[in-house]
């Protein structure tokens, strides 16, 4: 029985790389690379050090108390190993790793006979009925969350480029406005009326609809630039 222990124990610590590296990857805290590296090296103690000082640095970052326990498994550290997995199992990693904290922590209760409060209380989440299935799924609702506010945020952005195109183009038909009335209100060109025949100061009507041609050109080409804009923000299909 403790031959197949200590087994199982040598292939938890074999698990980080392939397990951490995609997470890792995307926010990286201060000396946690270096740790890695050592550890890949097989300088066990250096990367315990970084690691150490990385965890505490970023008790949030789960993967470096996950390196840090297989760091302490290499080391025959095996209570501070324990330690470690439960601390990693607290900050939500995925699920794989989750279980594989799970695995680790059973091992080394069952070869050092460790049953210390962490452990009951994670029997007793297990038999209250959080089993795999929940832990997935409540992981899994934790991303739709954060991909649905992503989704929100997406699309406030493209609606706020598509108003600013419209009151960029409202305010250029405006402008023409205020033109021809200015004009219309300082010149000094006479037109006649075609059908009475009066005479007076003023704007004719080709001139003032050349005015606002020319505006409603502009006002459209407003529109399509922070049409052209939005497109180029991409939103994610919404999560079942």
């Amino acid at each position: 029985m403790k031959e197949q222990i200590v087994l199982s124990l040598a292939l938890l610590v074999v698990l980080p790389c392939h397990a951490v590296e995609a997470k890792a990857a995307e926010s990286e805290p201060q000396f946690y690379t270096k740790g890695r590296q050592y550890y890949a090296a097989g300088h066990y103690d250096h990367a315990r050090k970084c690691l150490e000082y990385t965890s505490k640095k970023s008790p949030s970052h789960w993967p470096s108390h996950y390196q840090l326990a297989n760091t302490y498994m290499k080391l025959g550290m095996k209570p501070e190993a324990r330690e470690a997995y439960a601390e990693c199992m607290k900050n939500m990693p995925d699920f794989a790793t989750y279980k594989s904290c799970q695995s680790a922590i059973k091992a080394i209760d069952q070869e050092t006979g460790a049953r210390d409060a962490a452990s009951l209380a994670a029997e007793q989440r297990v038999n209250a009925g959080e089993t795999e299935k929940t832990v997935h799924e409540r992981l899994e609702e934790e991303r739709n969350e954060h991909m649905r506010k992503k989704i929100k945020e997406l699309k406030a952005r493209k609606e706020a480029i598509l108003e600013e195109g419209r009151r960029e183009a409202a305010a250029i038909r405006a402008d023409a406005e205020r033109r021809i009335e200015d004009f219309a209100r300082n010149t000094n060109q006479f037109i006649q009326n075609s059908r009475t025949g009066e005479v007076r100061l003023g704007i004719t009507s080709i001139q003032a609809n050349a005015i606002r041609s020319e505006a409603e050109a502009r006002a459209r080409q407003a529109t399509s630039n922070a049409e052209v804009r939005a497109r180029g923000i991409q939103i994610p299909r919404e999560p079942d």
